[in-house]
């Protein structure tokens, strides 16, 4: 009875590569710490309750400049819509919704999609 021999897969040499594998490997390695140590430099977390909200302007109705410090000390909703976004149509009846007295009332900015947002 014959042998029957599985087929090998050919291994590479360093000839074949042009780099000795301990220089993949350290490679890849440099590239994981980087990596490690890169990433909460470039990551940037939600802020944290209490931290202060970078100031910004939007022009109101009347074409006047409304400033996020404006309001600073109160709770401010800023939300984004578009009449045609059904979810935005809901949000925005549940801001309505909301009740009150006037110190836990929140500012809602309102900001919608058409027409085009101007630079303030």
């Amino acid at each position: 009875m014959e042998r029957i021999s599985r087929p090998t897969a050919p291994r590479l040499t360093r000839r074949e590569t042009g780099l000795p594998v301990w220089l993949h490997v350290v490679a890849l390695a440099i590239a994981v710490l980087a990596g490690i140590f890169a990433f909460p430099l470039i990551s940037h977390g939600a802020p944290a309750r209490g931290d202060v909200a970078p100031d910004f302007a939007l022009k109101d109705l009347s074409g006047t400049n409304q400033r996020l410090s404006e309001f600073r000390g109160d709770i401010v909703v800023l939300t984004f819509w578009a009449s045609w976004c059904g979810p935005c149509r809901e949000t925005l009846a549940d801001l309505r919704a909301m009740d009150g007295d006037e110190t836990d009332r929140p500012v809602v900015i309102s900001v919608p999609r058409f027409p085009p947002i101007e630079r303030a």
